[in-house]
């Protein structure tokens, strides 16, 4: 028996890449498949800050995917989006487009108890790099959609 790996960072595999326009359900299969034979039995696709019309492209694609080939829902546990909410000050972007790192609104939508306790520190905790997310409430347009158990630790 041997351990099997949870990739929380996969910006692609095996030629395909998760930024590029275009990406299609059997690639999103043979990006699973593979880290399966490779030792992952979880992933994260990792998408970085870019066109928001290519990130839900890239978004539908994997969801599809999930709903398609039980490999993908099975192995596909959500999404690493890196960026969006990096300040637009200079020196502080990286290699992400400025143009986006400035939005105007936010939306979040956080599902299931397993995130009850990461939601609480976001939304009542202390505004702390410890938690990245605490950012968000400076932002002047945030809305978070959440379910009663994704929500079930909030102060009143």
């Amino acid at each position: 028996m041997y351990a099997r790996w949870v990739d929380l960072q996969v910006n692609g595999y095996a030629g395909v890449d998760f930024n590029a326009p275009g990406l299609t359900q059997e690639a999103v299969r043979a990006v699973t498949d593979r880290l399966a034979a490779d030792g992952t039995a979880a992933f994260l696709p990792t998408l970085v800050t870019g066109d928001p019309e290519m990130l839900l492209g890239t978004i539908r694609a994997v969801v599809a995917a999930r709903r398609r080939y039980p490999g993908c829902e099975r192995a596909i546990r959500g999404f690493f989006l890196e960026g969006p909410f990096i300040s637009p000050e200079p020196g502080a972007v990286g290699t992400h487009p400025v143009e986006v790192c400035g939005a105007r609104s936010i939306v979040c939508v956080v599902p299931d108890a397993r995130k009850a306790d990461a939601v609480a520190a976001a939304v009542d905790g202390p505004l702390t790099p410890l938690c990245p997310s605490s950012i968000l409430r400076t932002h002047p347009d945030c809305t978070l959609y959440l379910d009663p158990p994704a929500a079930a630790k909030l102060k009143a």
